[in-house]
């Protein structure tokens, strides 16, 4: 997809979402690539969980795109073999490769089965991981929430790959109150590898269980 093109235009970015975006400076895919995710809670209406999304979007709109033009004809110029993309079969290899490194099965990851979620990918047996699926992050984040963050789990509302790990949006219950409208829920940010170990955490916003638009909280 082209720099050039509106961030109207572009798959998984809504036209509400969008506006907000143009406002805030960013008019194109083009302003949009390479962004940090950080650089996106300053636009106005933005929270975390459109950042996210944004992203998303963005990089599902610009996989393929060859930094300089380039395309798979190209590929082996200076003796390359190949590797700087376009051709179908080394990119099915290089897919089989992440998944099934040395007889690793992508279907056969366990899931997490400890507070801390850390083995939620399955090991191969020298070291390296399997990519864990969607459903293994969300329960790797079950997992290890309530304990990591020292409240109450309230639920996973979340998950998003960001290219290189994964990323869980959780809410847990920071303080309980009657009745529980008025509850005080904190909504946390986990950072988890693409084995679904958590890496990190972080708090995004804090609100009462009967809050509307927690996103510009």
């Amino acid at each position: 997809m082209d720099d050039d093109t509106d961030v109207g235009d572009v798959d998984g970015i809504d036209q509400s979402t969008a506006e907000k975006l143009r406002k805030g400076g960013y008019e194109t895919l083009g302003d949009l690539r390479g962004v940090e995710r950080s650089a996106l809670f300053d636009v106005e209406g933005i929270g975390a969980s459109h950042a996210s999304q944004v992203l998303s979007a963005v990089k599902e709109a610009t996989e393929g795109d060859h930094p300089d033009g380039d395309d798979s004809d190209g590929a082996e110029e200076d003796g390359d073999d190949g590797d700087a993309g376009g051709d179908e079969d080394d990119a099915g290899e290089d897919d089989e490769d992440e998944t099934h490194e040395d007889g690793a099965d992508a279907d056969s990851g366990t899931t997490a089965d400890d507070a801390g979620g850390s083995n939620a990918g399955s090991d191969d047996g020298d070291g390296s991981d399997a990519v864990a699926s969607i459903v293994e992050v969300r329960d790797a984040a079950r997992a290890t929430a309530a304990e990591l963050i020292g409240h109450d789990l309230d639920g996973v509302i979340q998950v998003t790959s960001d290219g290189e790990g994964w990323i869980t949006v959780v809410e847990v219950v920071e303080r309980h109150s009657v009745p529980d409208t008025q509850d005080i829920l904190g909504r946390y940010e986990l950072d988890l590898d693409e084995s679904a170990r958590v890496t990190g955490y972080r708090r995004v916003g804090r609100y009462r269980r009967a809050d509307s638009d927690v996103d510009e909280v």
